[in-house]
């Protein structure tokens, strides 16, 4: 893989934990995140946090790291056990949980709260009526959420450097296009994951999409729209995914000799 979108801390792990000889040419999201807490709860700041159950999108991930600045600064002990063991009154739970599975866990009372970025935040606000508690760059200002890491193979580099190519054309013409075949198949994911989370988003106080029709089938027995749905959301989510692998052929890249030359 040439090109990968990361969150922050995963880099200089690799880099200076593993070695691996990746760089970060770019980062994004930069203070796009906030903790968020239930609609009924009455955390109102960290000391609040006392005994609760908080949900976070990777150990190695900004929002981890600013979660126990902002713990460990009132006094409180980030801990990882199991979700029905006690905790002091000290303690908060920490836990991995997927960003688009939070709003469903915080809306089923499964957790008392989550960090994370956009849009999940907003979302919780807007659908469950939850509290933005903290804005994440009220704490680390300026700080990135995700990177862009390359790790281009270096005989393509060596190969076009020996050609005489430029640093816009080793950009251009050598780690992009090698880029490209690893950012479509990132986004062939990513969009199957949105497609999954799509239709039970739906399911939440909306009277459209193809989860209201599930919900509408059931609720009035119709279960030949309910099997007709099912279906389509099946045959969707085929399509999509096919799609996107018949582009990811058409970009297939290998360098190839005198390419730099005359």
């Amino acid at each position: 893989m040439n090109l990968v979108h990361l969150l922050l801390p995963i880099p200089i792990w690799l880099r200076y934990n593993k070695g691996s000889p990746v760089k970060v040419i770019a980062w994004n999201h930069t203070n796009g995140s906030a903790l968020t807490v239930g609609p009924r709860s009455n955390i109102q700041s960290f000391a609040d946090l006392g005994k609760k159950q908080i949900a976070v999108p990777y150990w190695y991930s900004k929002h981890n790291v600013i979660l126990q600045l902002g713990l460990r600064k009132h006094g409180l002990k980030p801990v990882i056990k199991p979700q029905n063991a006690k905790l002091a009154v000290d303690e908060v739970n920490l836990f991995i949980l997927p960003p688009p599975e939070m709003p469903v866990a915080l809306a089923g009372n499964k957790i008392d709260g989550y960090i994370v970025a956009e849009p999940f935040n907003a979302l919780a606000e807007e659908k469950l009526k939850a509290k933005i508690m903290r804005f994440t760059g009220d704490i680390w200002k300026s700080h990135p959420c995700c990177t862009v890491v390359m790790n281009t193979n270096p005989d393509w580099i060596k190969m076009a450097k020996n050609q005489g190519a430029s640093d816009s054309q080793l950009l251009f013409k050598v780690v992009f296009p090698a880029s490209v075949p690893y950012i479509i198949t990132g986004v062939r994911l990513s969009l199957g994951v949105a497609w999954i989370i799509l239709v039970p988003a739906e399911m939440l106080g909306t009277s459209s999409g193809l989860g209201y029709l599930i919900n509408d089938a059931r609720d009035t027995m119709s279960y030949d729209n309910l099997m007709a749905v099912v279906i389509a959301i099946g045959i969707i989510g085929f399509c999509i995914d096919s799609l996107f692998q018949v582009i990811k052929r058409k970009f297939e890249w290998k360098p190839r000799k005198n390419m730099f030359m005359g």
